[in-house]
């Protein structure tokens, strides 16, 4: 019986207390999120209590890990995600890391001229850029000419795919006039790809982890975020965010990651997850009608630290890549997916008042 059972345990713990011995008790819960232990007992004549959980969310099973008690100590509170490897137990307590990171002022290049200028001069050295758009808008391009241009200046360089195999990478990058074959032959550049369903967030951010302490790349690509959120909480792909962008900046390298959005055209949030805030620069990509034909459109949203051009420009892709042209000038609301040409009276107008107040600034 239950009370039979709460008598020995006391009489266990007691005598094991008597010896001076250490000792780990392991029990079977009914719950994930019901009473402590089976019998009601075993938290109160332990120590320290450590529950580990194999929970589902959304489609995945997600283990946990949480200290609910530890005697004459402070403890960190709240379930920490942690996965089982070769190596043993890798646990990630997000919660201890700490925003002490080193910020530089070195400027990195994104690949392509343009897009450094309307970046004030390229990307900052361990800075995080997210790319974000409807799919076909030149995300996995931006990512390529970022990477291509990491090697081409000796700087190793990683890709992390979830949407395409290998094949379809080197294809893609070859029509822009990028040979990543060639680029893993010479040693600088790494691609890994892989199924988000074929592991667990926490299994896939200790294989980002281990790659990148082997390789050490002074760039990373992960393409995309959006993929790795399917069926999972958005707590759950927050925790993942912060660990690999937490790590990059650690470690000191330049992060570029992709985001597909649910709207084809139109007004939308950058992330459903609320990630952005995360990243220290955003890059918006979308299609717009112009005169009854399909535009892309690309802008600077976001950038931590340094002037960026506010302007939306005209977004084309080549055999040779990306080419970024000038802004819609002629036209206004292209965000919002309903773009209205600017009459020339209007334009006029508008000319005409901005002088007549630079005739008055200097009379005051």
């Amino acid at each position: 019986s239950a009370s039979v059972v709460r008598r020995e345990i006391f009489r266990l713990v007691a005598r094991l207390k008597q010896v001076g011995a250490t000792t780990i008790m392991t029990t079977e819960r009914v719950e994930e999120y019901g009473p402590v232990a089976r019998f009601g007992v075993e938290e109160f004549v332990s120590d320290n209590v450590v529950i580990v959980r194999n929970a589902l969310e959304g489609e995945r099973r997600r283990r946990t890990m949480e200290i609910l008690k530890l005697r004459g100590t402070t403890h960190m509170k709240g379930e920490y995600p942690f996965t089982i490897t070769n190596d043993g137990v890798n646990i990630f307590p997000l919660g201890a890391m700490r925003l002490t990171q080193r910020s530089s002022n070195v400027r990195v290049s994104s690949g392509d001229e343009v897009l450094d200028k309307m970046c004030g001069g390229g990307f900052f050295k361990d800075s995080i850029i997210l790319a974000t758009g409807a799919t076909g808008t030149g995300k996995t391009l931006l990512v390529s000419k970022f990477l291509e241009n990491g090697c081409t200046n000796n700087e190793p360089a990683m890709l992390f795919a979830y949407e395409e195999s290998r094949a379809q990478l080197f294809r893609n990058a070859y029509s822009w006039g990028i040979d990543f074959e060639e680029l893993e032959k010479k040693g600088l550049l790494r691609i890994l790809c892989s199924y988000p369903e074929s592991a667990g967030l926490e299994d896939h951010l200790q294989i980002i982890k281990s790659e990148i302490a082997n390789f050490k790349p002074s760039r990373i690509a992960i393409d995309s975020l959006s993929a790795l959120a399917r069926g999972v909480s958005n707590n759950a792909f927050r925790q993942f965010v912060i660990g690999v962008t937490g790590f990059a900046k650690q470690e000191e390298i330049t992060g570029f990651f992709t985001n597909t959005t649910d709207q084809f055209m139109g007004s939308h949030s950058i992330t459903n997850t609320h990630i952005s805030t995360i990243t220290d620069t955003i890059i918006m990509l979308q299609y717009v009608e112009i005169r009854g034909e399909m535009s892309r459109a690309i802008n600077v949203f976001k950038m931590r630290g340094s002037w960026h051009d506010k302007g939306i420009r005209e977004y084309t892709i080549t055999s040779n890549g990306p080419e970024i042209k000038d802004s819609f000038r002629s036209y206004e609301r292209i965000i919002s997916g309903s773009p209205t040409r600017i009459t020339v009276n209007e334009k006029s107008e508008l000319s005409r008042i901005i002088q007549g107040v630079q005739e008055k600034t200097p009379e005051e």
